[in-house]
């Protein structure tokens, strides 16, 4: 009986570990996504991993998708080598729900396994697990793949450095140079006073022909809220 249960146990044991060869790359994913545009609320970075089958049998896969963190505003979704699902589909086999897409690799194949962010003009990080089972076994997990993304501002000191005002002095309107970046122009008056605000926009040009002349202050703001720039701007009427 013990040479049984010996026997029976070295046999889980080694099905287990055959049910374990699929092997994910890169695992775990870590990256930052430096050329995000963050004015475009469609920007869909890509975090792109392939999913390989070593376990010397045809396999049918399941994977679910885990969020552990992210900002509240961000979504994602899976791409495999069937279909881009769409977002807030965490699964492509779940039977319960009519959701049957398996992903097929025979021995020694593979498939993409890419994780989308879409983080909606939001700047953040986030980890978010793809766990990968057996149709036949949806519970038991083989292994998990782990994405770590950050998606940074996009504006470092050097571009909020070279940002002008132009024309400047100005009689009616003005312009940025750039508007990557910046969500808002904050105009100040002498005694410190908000005159204006303008939601920023690339190539738009900002109206001030009905201010008083004189010297004005022009706050860059982030998408944060913090200011990341601040020039003298000069409102002088044409003369007759």
């Amino acid at each position: 009986m013990k040479y049984t249960l010996l026997a029976l146990s070295f046999l889980v044991f080694t099905f287990n570990l055959a049910l374990a060869q699929v092997e994910l790359s890169p695992n775990p994913w870590i990256g930052t996504m430096e050329e995000v545009d963050l004015s475009d609320f469609w920007s869909e970075p890509i975090a792109h991993g392939e999913m390989t089958n070593t376990s010397g049998n045809p396999i049918s896969v399941r994977w679910e998708l885990v969020v552990i963190s992210a900002p509240e505003e961000w979504d994602f979704r899976v791409c495999d080598k069937n279909a881009c699902y769409a977002t807030g589909t965490l699964t492509n086999w779940d039977p319960a729900n009519n959701i049957e897409e398996p992903v097929l690799l025979g021995v020694d194949s593979s498939g993409l396994l890419d994780l989308h962010i879409l983080p909606r003009k939001v700047a953040g990080t986030c980890e978010v697990e793809i766990k990968i089972s057996l149709t036949g076994t949806p519970s038991t997990v083989i292994t998990t793949g782990v994405y770590q993304v950050t998606v940074p501002t996009g504006v470092d000191e050097v571009s909020v450095q070279s940002l002008r005002i132009f024309p400047n002095p100005s009689s009616d309107y003005f312009a940025l140079t750039s508007a990557k970046g910046v969500n808002k122009i904050m105009l100040y008056n002498v005694l410190g006073r908000v005159v204006r605000t303008f939601e920023v926009a690339e190539g738009k040009k900002y109206y001030i022909a009905d201010l008083p002349d004189g010297m004005y202050l022009a706050g860059l703001i982030g998408r944060d809220g913090d200011v990341l720039r601040t020039m003298r701007i000069s409102k002088r009427s044409l003369r007759p």
